[in-house]
């Protein structure tokens, strides 16, 4: 049984923000990928980030100044995260994993890697490349221990998002690393949700793989090998053939027999030129794509079908306000992953005094929301979202009041306006540029047709052109 099924959610996990597990698998073979985490910038992301350096670099220390004890006794805080369901177990709630004898199996192999001491490795994904016995599912865990404070957060927001009552179930919980004090947290009483008796922990689609980015078979295929071959080809040795053109090459098994894809090796050649693992990561960077198993085309067609006729059966009217604003929050969350992240319903602003319907944070890395949380006059770090399920149109009102949220120092100058219909469609976006010429923000203006068409591209398997479609729009609010 799925995490959504067992609270009734009505949803399936493209239409979510968080990995689903199945509770009654012990993990599944998904991995938290602390180099992902680094390669977002979004605040969320990025405070995670310091804390997986910080404890880093903390270990690291310790391991170069020969501090083996204290070292020892910050890994021995590592257990396995049984909470997120996620790795490589095959027995459920393992329990001690990392724990105790796999965290000294962790330690020593940090303390007699030549990549600790001679300084290539800087980063904890590293560890995958040039540590034996180091994988994705120990990164993983160690990750999960360090950030479980952000996790904790994040569960939380996604339980009050999806109106899940937690109220009723307190758990004792260490909160992670803390890198003020170089150190782990205390343990506290925190309101999780549970499951027969087991409280779990939500990890975000966004920052999970099914290997890790950084991939050693990867490095050593496509820069250590190349690296080894031209070396081998000038020195000229008995592996090098001239062919009938003059070029000289090697044939990849007898390199490859030579020369076997071992981390020892890596370590060597990495060792000898490191601007290697330099120009490997920018390329695992560049390449990185978030797991399609989190897309599925044909899944997705029957749930933009099925949004589309639950929106057109909510009638107009304050009695269906609640109605309207869930099935939107459900529609936005579902057409704009993996760029729009992090859903909050009701979210408070100026110390409570004022209140969003939904927010976004905006994690995109390229595309129109991109050029949003870039633009110098825009800061789009958040999407911000009025939802009005009026039987008429709207009107300057209610536009200032989504103006009124805009903050261009934290959240940013952009949001999204729903509503019912449009009376005139050209009025709207009038009063919409208006609010673009007098450098107040920009508000992109949907109503019940613009939503079904975005739903519709999903449904006819276009949504690659859905940010076609935001930019038509915006360029005529802009003109």
């Amino acid at each position: 049984m799925k995490f959504s099924e067992y609270f009734n959610l009505n949803a399936k996990q493209c239409e979510l923000d968080f990995v689903d597990i199945d509770i009654d698998a012990p993990e599944q073979q998904l991995f938290i990928n602390p180099y992902a985490i680094s390669l977002m910038d979004d605040e969320w992301n990025i405070e995670c980030n310091d804390l997986i350096v910080d404890f880093f670099q903390t270990i690291l220390n310790l391991v170069k100044k020969g501090n083996i004890q204290k070292a020892k006794n910050l890994m021995s805080y590592l257990r396995e995260p049984n909470e997120i369901h996620l790795g490589l177990s095959e027995e459920k709630n393992k329990g001690k994993g990392i724990g105790a004898y796999q965290s000294q199996q962790i330690y020593e192999r940090l303390l007699k890697s030549r990549a600790i001491k001679n300084g290539i490795i800087t980063e904890l994904e590293e560890c995958g490349l040039l540590i034996k016995n180091i994988n994705s599912d120990k990164i993983s865990d160690i990750t999960a221990n360090i950030i479980r404070g952000k996790l904790i957060e994040y569960t939380i927001k996604q339980c009050d998002f999806h109106n899940i009552d937690i109220t009723k179930s307190k758990w004792p919980f260490n909160k992670g690393w803390d890198q003020i004090q170089h150190s782990w947290t205390e343990i506290q009483y925190i309101n999780l949700p549970a499951i027969e008796e087991n409280p779990i922990l939500l990890v975000p689609k966004n920052i999970v793989r099914r290997k890790g980015i950084l991939d050693y078979h990867q490095y050593y295929n496509k820069y250590v090998y190349n690296f080894i071959e031209q070396r081998e080809i000038m020195a000229g040795n008995d592996l090098t053939k001239t062919l009938k053109n003059g070029k000289k090459r090697i044939y990849k098994k007898y390199l490859e027999d030579k020369y076997p894809c071992t981390k020892d090796l890596i370590n060597t050649i990495t060792e000898q030129n490191q601007d290697l693992l330099k120009q490997y990561k920018i390329y695992a960077k560049e390449n990185d794509k978030i797991e399609e198993c989190f897309i599925k085309n044909d899944e997705e067609k029957e749930i933009a079908e099925e949004m589309i006729k639950k929106i057109n059966k909510i009638k107009p009217g304050k009695e269906y306000a609640n109605s309207y604003e869930k099935i939107i929050k459900d529609i936005l969350s579902f057409i704009f992953w993996p760029q729009l992240t992090y859903p909050e319903l009701q979210f408070k602003q100026n110390e409570g005094r004022k209140r969003i319907d939904i927010i976004y944070t905006n994690a995109s890395k390229d595309g129109f929301f991109h050029r949003m949380k870039i633009g110098p006059e825009i800061c789009a770090n958040q999407v911000i979202v009025e939802c009005k399920n009026y039987k008429e149109e709207i009107g300057n009102n209610e536009l200032d009041q989504l103006i009124g949220r805009f903050n261009k120092n934290t959240i940013g100058k952009f949001g999204i306006s729903v509503s019912r219909l449009f009376n005139n469609k050209k009025l709207i976006f009038k009063r919409c540029n208006d609010a673009v010429k007098a450098g107040q923000g920009v508000i992109l203006p949907f109503s019940d047709t613009e939503i079904i068409e975005l739903l519709n591209l999903i449904k006819n398997g276009k949504r690659s052109e859905i940010d076609i479609y935001l930019e038509k729009i915006y360029r005529e609010i802009i003109k």
